[in-house]
Order: C-alpha cells, then structure tokens, then sequence
C-alpha cells in the first residue's frame, strides 16, 4: 500500500492511477475524446487534488486506419520476408519510438497527486519525438488510398520510398510530403490515421505485449458472420 495523502480515499487513489496508467481510448471524433476525459476526472475527481491527467491516453485518430512500426519502417504493408527494409528510415523510426517510450513510461511513473505541469511537459516532448514518424505512416495510408488498383499502389510505393529517402536525407520533397498529408486528412471523407504501436508503445513493448481487454461498438461483420469469424 502506498503512501496516501491524509485525505485521500484508497479506492479513489486507486481510481486515479488506473486511470493515468493502465486505460487507453481512441475516437476519430475529437468531441468523444473531451467527452471520455470529462467521464475519467468526474470518476477520479479528488477535493484539493489536480485532475488526472490523461492527454497522453485518451487520442483522436481513426481506430481502424493505422499501420505497424514496421510497416512504417518498410513504407509498405507487406513486411513478409525477401520485402526490402529501408535502412535510412528504419535509423530515424525506431530511436524515435524508443524516445517516446521513454517518456511514456516517465508519465506512468509520476504518482498521485500528480505534478501537471510536469506531465504536460513530458507529454509534449514524446507527442513531439514521433512527429516524423506520424508523418512517414501518413504517407503510406495516403499512397494506399490513392488509388484501388495493386499496379499503381505498387508504384506509387515506390515512389514514395525515393521522395522520403531525399527528404530524410537533405530536407528535399518536405512540402509536398506535407501535402499528400494534408490532402488525406482534410479531404470531403477525411481520413486521420492512428498508428498504435507508435503512439502507445510501453503497450506493446511491455512483458506479454498488447491490450488485456477491448471495449468499443459492436463488431463490423453483418449477420451471420460474426460466430464464424
């Protein structure tokens, strides 16, 4: 049992690092994710303390749009083997990710009651440390979604590979990579990707990797093929 504060209730101490550590939510709705936050202060709300804080787990981005560290790594869905791996994006994304990590793990080890502004701090440097790595996953959902035809995906793969090998290396290409970004992200059906294993990674990283428990709508299959799947 830890240390409490003299007018701190157990099950509500409890309450409050629960909710800083171990629950995650995802809303492509940016009114849902304030809506989630309001629900975790108002079930953990303490008299004299800080709310809890919960930027870092409560995300707006499109739950079912997203890609694997090492699909970013490979800009290319298909990371089976003989797929050629690109070293100069490999050296940026995995220090990165590692870098967030860090300062993820340094959140969930900051108690209760917590230092805000503190947290805040840490937040925005690790939200900062995968912007380009947010930026490179972008891309490949934008390529994926340019066209519904396997020939051109696969050039425009290609393509893309060479633009971010340039702008990685000397800057170049970095206003039209911007582009295609804004351009899937603000088109008339926007599309705002969430890459899980980069922005929660001390889930995936962690003894026995991934989430213990999913709640979310009902499952995407009609009828008769949710018991067989």
């Amino acid at each position: 049992m830890p240390d409490l504060p003299p007018d701190e209730d157990p099950v509500l101490h409890a309450r409050r690092l629960i909710a800083q550590r171990c629950l995650y939510g995802v809303d492509k709705n940016p009114l849902a994710v304030d809506l989630a936050r309001l629900s975790m202060w108002l079930v953990t709300f303490a008299k004299e303390h800080p709310f809890t804080f919960v930027d870092h787990a409560l995300r707006c981005g499109d739950s079912l749009v997203g890609l694997s560290k090492e699909q970013i790594v490979n800009l290319s869905l298909d990371v089976r083997g003989g797929w050629k791996q690109i070293d100069t994006v490999r050296a940026v994304v995995l220090p990165a990710v590692q870098r967030a990590a860090e300062l993820r793990r340094q959140i969930h080890s900051i108690g209760d009651p917590p230092n805000t502004e503190q947290l805040v701090e840490i937040w925005r440097d690790a939200n900062e440390a995968l912007h380009t790595v947010r930026m490179l996953g972008d891309l490949v959902v934008a390529a994926f979604f340019s066209t519904g035809i396997d020939r051109e995906r696969k050039k425009l793969f290609e393509d893309l590979s060479t633009m971010v090998n340039q702008w990685l290396a000397t800057g170049q290409n970095e206003a039209e990579l911007k582009g295609i970004i804004a351009e899937l992200r603000e088109a008339d059906k926007p599309v705002v990707p969430f890459h899980w294993e980069i922005e929660f990674p001390e889930v995936f990283t962690r003894s026995g990797p991934g989430f213990d428990c999913f709640v979310g709508n009902p499952p995407f299959l009609a009828g008769r093929d949710i018991s067989g799947v």
